[in-house]
């Protein structure tokens, strides 16, 4: 019975390592897509920054906006689990 648990835990590892190894590709794609999205995200808050300080945009709104963005990803959380 041991042998047996040996054996399906070693085939288990195997499996693994093959599947990330064959899907590599497709792991990195999507973590640079994140990248990329987290780099945008970044660079439309500096946008705002740089507009604030220019006197083109009021400084509560930015702030607002910011806090808006970074409250709806949870609110769709909170939203889905209901």
């Amino acid at each position: 019975m041991d042998t047996i648990k040996l054996l399906v835990g070693i085939a288990i590892i195997i499996a693994s390592f093959v599947y990330i190894i064959r899907n590599k590709s497709c792991m990195l794609d999507n973590l640079m897509r994140k990248t990329k999205e987290e780099y945008e995200k970044k660079q439309a808050i500096q946008e705002k920054a740089y507009q604030v300080v220019d006197g083109k945009a009021d400084a509560f709104d930015a702030i607002a906006d910011g806090v808006n963005a970074a409250v709806k990803p949870i609110k769709d959380s909170v939203k889905n689990k209901k």
